[in-house]
């Protein structure tokens, strides 16, 4: 059987001797065959409900697998119709019938869901709110106003005025996107002046009045005692 190592020409000498002591010489050559260069193409990545035409070389002819996946199985650039990643096999042939398989891996980008940014949150004027999403596999958030980082997953808000922050995911093909919101409302911090200082006599009781502004509800002084 035929070799397929490397394309090289070996020369080969049977000498045949009877039980009489005569011989006889036959001479021939062995051609060794090389190996196929098969090539499937290099890796990529198609979006979901889109065709990719792939391109086999380095051979004399193809055999692709699965078929079920491809326009056919027997052409050097069939169509692949691809709904979740796969593994292509070509198997080349050379007119001499040696053969080599190689293999293309395509990624298959599918629609995602941006999920946990909750659509409501609220934060007092000197607050920092740390905002999170997920689901994809890039993100850009808008406005960008009052965040450390409008291109990341988690930024920081430090905003001072009632805003609706825009989160737009997307795949790293661009494949797909998804957007979500939340309201972030933001509370002015209250204001309250104790008053002037006063002076008393010891275990004399005084009198003191605070001024704050509408939105203070609760109170609390120290020392208690």
């Amino acid at each position: 059987s035929e070799m397929c190592i490397r394309d090289s020409t070996f020369p080969v000498q049977l000498i045949a001797t009877s039980s009489s002591g005569c011989a006889d010489t036959a001479n021939t050559l062995v051609i060794i065959h090389p190996l196929p260069t098969t090539f499937a193409g290099n890796d990529t990545t198609i979006c979901l409900n889109n065709t990719i035409q792939i391109q086999a070389t380095g051979a004399n002819s193809y055999v692709w697998k699965p078929l079920t996946l491809l326009s056919c199985d027997s052409c050097d650039n069939p169509i692949a119709s691809l709904t979740d990643d796969t593994s292509l096999y070509v198997t080349g042939s050379t007119i001499f019938g040696c053969e080599t398989t190689d293999t293309i891996f395509i990624k298959v980008k599918k629609p995602f869901v941006i999920n946990g940014l909750q659509p409501f949150d609220t934060i007092c004027g000197n607050e920092k709110i740390q905002l999170s999403a997920s689901g994809a596999e890039n993100y850009i958030w808008s406005p960008a106003n009052g965040l450390n980082n409008s291109n990341i997953a988690n930024p920081i808000a430090s905003t001072t005025v009632n805003t609706i922050y825009k989160v737009t995911g997307f795949d790293s093909s661009n494949c797909f996107t998804d957007s979500a919101f939340i309201s972030l409302l933001v509370f002015k911090n209250p204001t309250v002046d104790a008053g002037e200082d006063k002076l008393t006599s010891i275990g004399k009781p005084i009198t003191i009045t605070p001024q704050f502004s509408a939105d203070v509800t609760q109170w609390i002084w120290e020392p208690a005692t």
